[in-house]
């Protein structure tokens, strides 16, 4: 009983702090997952939508998968969840290597493989058709898919300009281009002010904070040795996706003698993939999702406990590829990314435990393809009639 009554409060609140560890998941009530659904604006695009709401998608599944899915479901390892264009980044290290990684990774777990892709494919057959118009929409899941069972298969493909341009290029220069966004957005770091410009950024200042949190992270930040030193801190609260309510701290820092950071810490709270099935602590399931998810191994960004809270921190603006890259590609190179993006999630799947067997099983059925799009139907279905005229 108690269970059932601190998983109902977490339905109303929209998301516990930390994952409930002792509770089997039972399939929510039609009602229940209806009420999930949220609608930040009416003017929101339908693949925004969809971004803004990984817990309705993985709660729908949960509920409604098996009879689509049932041979499929008992191959899990880590998902990123919320697999979607803007998820994922270049990432560089120090040491020269580069590579591709998912960097936003709230709401990643563990979870069933082909749910991931599902997952993905809602996502980009909403994204293209609302960028680009509705074209060629009858091939692109089959496609997605083929590349995705090459990316399972361990097969090699060479990835899209827009990955290309970025990925190869040197920490050097990313490391001299960060610093100049950096100065941009302190108030005066030639004279040494390396305060923030909250106003500029949108930030509000500590003091209007009710709780206070940000002087036990900056502590922890600091016993830690994540940074060396702390000039300032703003905050905001985000009010979309799957982040809504929850504290972004921004920090300005110094790292070590020559190099200063603005860092994000992010307040994490229940991931989506909770609503399929029991999710290890924060710190527990990210390391796991990471050490497939990532081409390289960083250590900029991690995982920072405060009492009963965890923050997700990480460099502001340290990559090369930005929104206005993927927004502006033209249809033919939207379809490229698209493709990409399919095959390198199952190149990470496949370096996991129970992958062979998932591709065997993959490999005998020649109907996948058709029961991922027939799926993605029903969950339209469902979504569209919570969202009307999308």
């Amino acid at each position: 009983m108690k269970q059932k009554i601190i998983l109902a409060i977490c339905l109303l609140l929209a998301g516990c702090t930390t994952p409930l560890k002792e509770r089997n998941i039972s399939s929510l009530s039609n009602k229940e997952i209806d009420r999930l659904w949220v609608v930040v604006d009416k003017k929101q695009r339908k693949d925004s939508l969809i971004r803004s709401n990984p817990q309705h998608f993985w709660a729908w599944m949960e509920a409604n998968s098996q009879k689509q899915m049932n041979d499929l479901l008992k191959y899990e390892g880590a998902i990123t969840a919320d697999p979607h264009f803007f998820n994922f980044a270049d990432v560089h290290a120090s040491g020269g290597q580069n590579g591709l990684a998912l960097v936003d990774v709230d709401d990643s777990g563990t979870g069933p493989f082909i749910l991931d892709f599902v997952r993905y494919s809602l996502f980009v057959k909403a994204y293209v058709k609302d960028q680009h118009g509705q074209t060629d929409m009858a091939q692109l899941i089959p496609d997605m898919y083929d590349m995705y069972v090459k990316g399972l298969s361990q097969e090699k493909v060479k990835a899209p300009k827009v990955f290309q341009n970025v990925i190869n290029q040197s920490y050097a220069k990313l490391n001299q281009e960060n610093a100049a966004w950096v100065d941009k957005n302190l108030d005066n770091p030639q004279n040494k002010d390396f305060g923030l410009r909250k106003k500029e950024i949108g930030l509000l200042d500590i003091s209007k904070e009710r709780k206070q949190p940000a002087k036990d992270l900056q502590k922890a930040l600091l016993d830690e040795n994540k940074v060396k030193e702390i000039y300032d801190i703003g905050f905001t609260v985000n009010d979309s996706g799957s982040s809504r309510g929850l504290s972004r701290y921004w920090l300005s820092v110094r790292l070590d003698k020559n190099t200063r950071r603005i860092i994000e810490c992010k307040q994490l709270s229940r991931p989506a993939t909770d609503y399929y099935e029991t999710q290890k602590d924060n710190s527990t399931r990210i390391a796991n999702v990471l050490k497939y998810y990532s081409d390289v191994q960083i250590d900029d960004s991690y995982v920072m406990n405060i009492a009963a809270d965890s923050y997700w921190c990480r460099p502001r603006e340290f990559k090369f590829i930005r929104r206005g890259d993927i927004e502006n590609l033209s249809k033919a190179d939207m379809k490229e990314l698209s493709l990409y993006l399919a095959y390198w999630i199952g190149s990470k799947q496949s370096l996991q435990p129970g992958a062979k067997g998932y591709l065997s099983t993959l490999k005998k059925n020649n109907d996948t393809s058709d029961r991922v799009d027939k799926l993605i139907n029903n969950y339209e279905r469902n979504i569209d009639s919570l969202s009307p005229g999308k």
